[in-house]
């Protein structure tokens, strides 16, 4: 944790931050595609929930409609029945909720001798009897056409209904391949993710510390390079300090004038001969001691080249490590342009001619662009 929070407060090259903008804004263009697909599932269940309140209604409206109906035959059925001293109430089926019934079976039809045979207490006439005929064939013919209208309607709703469920199960269909496409997505931009950041950190690492450690060796390699030149200039100074002693000291005997001997001539040439070879001898161990120097600054220069080449090789290196991460990346790309052409599936599976419906039945949001807490904390590591 130590190492990584080190890490982690290291500023991020050019290089490295370009590859961080083209990650994230890789994941907010999917991020966008994915949140678009949603909305049109949306958009579409929306619809299709419309539709279904829409055959609903009408479904509703002919029920009531055939309500309506059936409470008006039964009034019809009651008038048309005589009344007796003790009266019986029939119940007519058709009162009843669901579909219409079958208005031709025997136990729904009355014939004109079971009315004339249920009118046995009522004195017989001809008129009421004639009138009696008359009402049952009419309602007879109402309940024929009403008969056919209502099986025209029913059949119209049960194949609506038919239609809508199999829409429906398309819808359902795409929606289930679309959750496992983007469960399948996400896990597997996760996983790369997480490898990229584990590489990218370890890449940074190491090129963090090889970096600190040539700038060591160079620092160091400076320092001797300054040190020796310091004690070149030193020896320089020194010689030429000692040489202008001796030519001062030279010059000032000339100036005292003709020695008063020989021996004092000699003399003084046999000092001017040991500071001659004094010079020489100085000269001698300059130049020795800038051999040294010179052999010790190529010693360095090796040193310096060799640490170069160190340098050029391990960049050599993390340029191979960073190729790897493009294709690693690139890969990355392509799983994503897979997840986005899955997504596509749901207008081509619900069978509507090519067709994008813009609405959908209404519902929870679908939450396919959450990628869990674990990849925000990978990208907070990444963005530091």
């Amino acid at each position: 944790d130590a190492l990584l929070t080190s890490i982690s407060r290291c500023a991020n090259s050019r290089e490295e931050n370009h590859w961080l903008d083209w990650a994230e804004g890789t994941l907010a263009a999917t991020e966008e595609g994915i949140d678009k697909e949603t909305r049109e599932l949306e958009k579409q269940l929306v619809e299709r929930k419309r539709e279904c309140d829409r055959l609903r209604k009408g479904l509703q409206s002919l029920q009531d409609v055939s309500l309506g109906n059936r409470k008006r035959i039964q009034r019809l059925l009651a008038l048309s029945r005589p009344v007796h001293e003790y009266d019986t109430t029939f119940v007519f089926e058709a009162m009843e909720h669901g579909p219409a019934p079958d208005v031709a079976q025997e136990s729904q039809k009355m014939s004109v001798e079971d009315l004339v045979r249920s009118m046995r207490a009522v004195p017989p006439s001809p008129e009421l009897a004639a009138s009696l005929r008359t009402s049952v064939g009419a309602l007879r013919r109402f309940l024929e056409r009403y008969k056919e209208d209502t099986r025209g309607a029913v059949m119209d709703i049960c194949s609506e209904r038919e239609a809508h469920a199999i829409r429906r199960q398309h819808v359902v269909g795409a929606v289930e391949k679309l959750e496992e496409a983007m469960k399948t997505r996400d896990a597997g931009v996760v996983k790369d993710l997480r490898q990229v950041t584990a590489l990218y950190l370890r890449l940074r690492h190491d090129a963090k510390v090889f970096s600190a450690s040539a700038r060591d060796e160079r620092i160091e390699a400076r320092r001797r390079v300054r040190e020796a030149n310091r004690g070149i200039q030193e020896v320089r100074k020194q010689m030429e300090q000692e040489s202008l002693k001796a030519r001062e000291a030279g010059v000032r005997r000339l100036q005292e004038g003709v020695c008063p001997s020989e021996s004092a001539l000699s003399a003084e040439n046999t000092a001017l001969a040991a500071a001659r070879e004094m010079s020489k001898q100085f000269h001698g161990q300059h130049r020795s001691k800038m051999s040294s120097l010179n052999k010790e600054c190529r010693s360095l220069k090796k040193q310096i080249r060799k640490l170069e080449k160190r340098r050029a090789k391990h960049i050599q290196k993390l340029r191979e490590e960073l190729a790897e991460v493009r294709r690693r990346v690139g890969r990355l790309r392509s799983t994503v342009t897979g997840a986005m052409q899955v997504a596509t599936l749901p207008s081509e599976g619900l069978g509507l001619g090519g067709q994008t419906d813009s609405t959908a039945p209404s519902g929870p949001p679908l939450k396919y662009a959450d990628l869990t807490g674990e990849r925000e904390a990978l990208l907070r590591a990444a963005y530091a």
